[in-house]
C-alpha cells in the first residue's frame, strides 16, 4: 500500500469542489504540496459568471528547454448532494471490497493525487525536459477553466517554452484516446398565441409548434443515418454519425390554457474536424419558415482532433500494454489544449461508466498503479 498516495488522495476527496462552488481550499492545499518541491507556480484566478472564485494551476519544473510534458486534469465535480442512490460520504475516500469510493476517485482528483505523490517520489533536480501539470476548473460544466487557459497560457507562463505534448487524466481505464468529439448545445424558444382552452381557434399553440419542430430534427437525423464518412467510421467507430439530441422540452402553465411558449434544449456531439455549428446552421435553417420560433444560448466546447506523437504514443502502449489507440464520444479539456498545437493524449484511471454516479469508486488496481504509470512515463521521457 502506498500510504503518501491515500493521504493525499484522501484529502483531495474530503474537499467539495463541485462546479457551482469555490474551488480555492483545494487548489491551495495542491499548490502547498509543489511549493517545498520548487515547483515554479502560477494561480490562474477568475471568478464565475455567480461571482465564485476559481482557481487554476500551471506549475512547473525542470529545465526551461524545448519538449517537456503537461499532465493535466480537472479540479471540479459534478453534484452529488441531491442525487439518489449515494450509501457512502461522497468527501471521505473509504476503501471496499478492492474499490475506492467518493465523488472525485473516477473523475478525477485520484489523477492529480497520482501526479502529486510521483512529483514527490521523483528526482527533480535530475530533469532533463520540463513537467508541467495544468490543473484546470471549471470542466464539468463547459471545459471553460480550459477555455481560460488557451487564451492566456503565453501570458500566464511569461518565458517557459510551451510544451509539445500532454496527457490528460480522465477515466479511460487506461485506454489510450487520441482524439475524442466536442459539444454543442443551445435551447429553442417558441412563441405562440395564449388564451382560453375552450377556443383553441383564438391561439395558436406553442407545444403543437415544438412537436412539429422535432418532427424535423428526427427527420434530420435520419438523414444524417445515411451518410456514412469512412474516415469518421474508422476513427468513431461506435457512432459515426451526426446526432440531434432532444435533452429537454418544456411549455404550458395549466390545463385550461394556450401553451403561449414552448422551449426545447438541443445538445450533440460535433467530430473534431467538422466547423461545430454545422448541425445547427443546418437546423436553424430549416426552421426559417417556423414564425417567432428563435435559437438562443448556443454554447460549444469544442473537439479534439487526431492527435499524432509516435514517442509518446508507443511509450503509451508500452506503459499500459495496450496495441492501439481509440476514440471517445465523450469531451475533455483535450479539445483546448490541442488547439494550442499540444500533442493531446487522454489516459488515466477508472472507467468512465462510473463517472457522475452514485457511489462513484476506482478500483484499488487503477488507483495505485496509476502512479506508477505516470512515474514510468515521466522517468522515460524527462530524465
Amino acid at each position: 500500500m502506498n500510504k503518501r498516495l491515500f493521504e493525499i488522495n484522501e484529502k483531495l476527496i474530503s474537499y467539495n469542489t463541485v462546479s457551482s462552488k469555490s474551488n480555492r481550499e483545494c487548489a491551495d492545499y495542491i499548490c502547498n504540496l509543489l511549493d517545498p518541491l520548487n515547483f515554479k507556480i502560477v494561480k490562474d484566478t477568475y471568478q464565475d459568471e455567480k461571482g465564485r472564485e476559481k482557481v487554476q494551476i500551471l506549475a512547473s519544473i525542470g529545465p526551461e528547454v524545448e519538449g517537456g510534458l503537461i499532465l493535466s486534469g480537472h479540479i471540479d465535480t459534478v453534484p452529488f448532494e441531491k442525487q439518489a442512490g449515494w450509501t457512502v460520504d461522497p468527501l471521505k475516500l473509504q476503501l471496499k471490497d478492492g474499490k475506492f469510493y467518493g465523488r472525485g476517485t473516477c473523475d478525477m482528483k485520484v489523477f492529480i493525487g497520482q501526479c502529486l505523490e510521483v512529483s514527490e517520489s521523483l528526482d527533480l533536480k535530475k530533469l532533463k525536459k520540463p513537467l508541467h501539470f495544468v490543473f484546470t476548473a471549471d470542466e464539468e460544466v463547459g471545459c471553460l477553466g480550459a477555455k481560460r487557459i488557451k487564451e492566456s497560457i503565453q501570458t500566464l507562463l511569461k518565458d517557459t517554452a510551451l510544451p509539445k505534448r500532454a496527457i490528460i487524466g480522465e477515466p479511460t481505464s487506461f485506454n489510450i484516446i487520441n482524439t475524442h468529439k466536442g459539444i454543442v448545445h443551445f435551447d429553442i424558444y417558441i412563441k405562440g398565441v395564449g388564451g382560453h382552452s375552450s377556443r383553441p381557434d383564438r391561439g395558436e399553440n406553442a407545444i403543437e409548434t415544438m412537436g412539429a419542430i422535432i418532427e424535423v430534427i428526427k427527420s434530420m437525423n435520419n438523414e444524417y443515418t445515411q451518410k456514412l464518412d469512412d474516415k469518421l467510421s474508422k476513427q468513431f467507430p461506435d457512432f459515426p454519425y451526426n446526432h440531434l439530441h432532444i435533452a429537454l422540452a418544456n411549455g404550458g402553465l395549466a390545463l385550461n390554457m394556450i401553451p403561449e411558449t414552448a422551449k426545447l434544449s438541443i445538445s450533440y456531439r460535433s467530430f473534431p474536424t467538422d466547423d461545430p455549428r454545422m448541425l445547427y446552421n443546418d437546423l436553424k435553417s430549416r426552421l426559417a419558415e417556423f414564425k417567432n420560433t428563435n435559437l438562443t444560448n448556443l454554447f460549444i466546447t469544442p473537439g479534439m482532433p487526431l492527435s499524432l506523437d509516435d514517442e509518446l504514443e508507443k511509450l503509451l502502449k508500452k506503459e499500459i500494454n495496450k496495441n492501439q489507440t481509440e476514440s471517445v464520444s465523450f469531451a475533455t479539456d483535450g479539445g483546448y489544449i490541442k488547439s494550442l498545437g499540444i500533442e493531446t493524449y487522454v489516459c488515466g484511471p477508472g472507467d468512465i461508466k462510473e463517472a457522475h454516479t452514485p457511489n462513484e469508486f476506482i478500483n484499488e488496481i487503477d488507483f495505485y498503479m496509476g502512479a506508477v504509470h505516470i512515474k514510468n512515463i515521466c522517468e522515460q521521457l524527462l530524465f
